[in-house]
């Protein structure tokens, strides 16, 4: 727990409360953002061939194996 240097030299807190973004100026901003996001998640979603669903679903099992 503390305090680190990122690459750009500036002091990043490891203890900062999730879900904070400063990136963002505004709520609109942030939201129109994460809607840009989603969109081009299901774009490549459709995109997916039978394999490579099958091959994400067989990763994010082992995944889970490993973690629970």
């Amino acid at each position: 727990m503390g305090e680190w240097v990122n690459k750009k030299n500036t002091i990043m807190n490891e203890d900062a409360e999730y879900g904070v973004d400063s990136r963002y100026k505004s709520k609109k901003e942030r939201e129109s953002d994460a809607t840009a996001l989603m969109e081009a998640r299901l774009t490549r979603m459709k995109n997916l061939s039978k394999d490579q669903i099958i091959r994400a679903k067989l990763v994010q099992l082992k995944l889970k194996n490993m973690l629970g």
